[in-house]
């Protein structure tokens, strides 16, 4: 079992999609009652964390760790949903700027039409990715999941078997089936009228002049990598 969410942005749901989301969700052993017999929207996912607050609606899976105080209250108080929520009312889309951990989101603006999903800046949780017949976006953490919610027989691509037979993996965002992506570490999928965009919203920064000395650096190395080991 992969954990993660799966849905779709931007489209009403007819009983065949909600059946197979739902259908999806017992075979992952997603429990909630909320999200056993998803309703129709223009979102609707399954899995993980989810809140629905002011025309806007929240799905997210994994550890937040937010880079704001303001929003890592929210968090504790109110929980992992809650606290996307009041990040996104401030600022907007940026909001992943404050975020880290090992995530994916999944979040529709029903006022402006418009959403997204997002995985954290490592990838750590991975999201996969189609287009309806409709233009809808469907999402899910596996190819399999997206194919078999978007209810298309999977195409395998030439490519795609060739890089897993030369690489013994497929390189995202690429996958081995035909039309479902990858959506790469530290990358955003943005939804709205226009379609969807797949963009970039962090790097990580390099410094050639470092602040402190190597014996500095190696010492505090040496110290992260002992306690990592001790918690494991």
């Amino acid at each position: 079992m992969v954990p993660g969410i799966a849905g779709w942005l931007g489209r009403r749901l007819d009983t065949d999609a909600l059946n197979r989301l739902a259908g999806w969700s017992s075979s992952q052993q997603v429990h909630r009652a909320d999200t056993e017999r998803p309703t129709p929207g223009s979102f609707t996912a399954t899995g993980g964390e989810q809140l629905d607050e002011d025309e806007l609606h929240v799905a997210v899976v994994g550890n937040l760790d937010w880079l704001s105080v303001e929003y890592a209250d929210v968090h504790t108080k109110r929980g992992a949903a809650a606290s996307v929520c009041a990040a996104y009312r401030a600022l907007g889309a940026r909001l992943l700027d404050v975020i880290g951990g090992r995530f994916a989101i999944a979040l529709w603006d029903q006022r402006e039409r418009s959403g997204f999903v997002a995985v954290d800046r490592f990838g750590l949780l991975p999201v996969y990715w189609s287009t309806s017949k409709d233009s809808a976006v469907v999402f899910g953490p596996t190819a399999a999941a997206v194919s078999a919610l978007t209810a298309r027989p999977p195409r395998l691509r030439p490519q795609g078997i060739f890089n897993y037979l030369f690489f013994h993996m497929v390189p995202g965002p690429d996958t081995v089936f035909e039309g479902i992506h990858k959506l790469a570490a530290a990358h955003v999928l943005d939804f709205d009228d226009k379609g969807p965009r797949v963009r970039r919203y962090w790097e990580p920064a390099f410094r050639e002049q470092a602040d402190t000395s190597l014996r500095d650096a190696s010492e505090e190395m040496l110290g992260l990598l002992s306690s990592s080991v001790d918690r494991l």
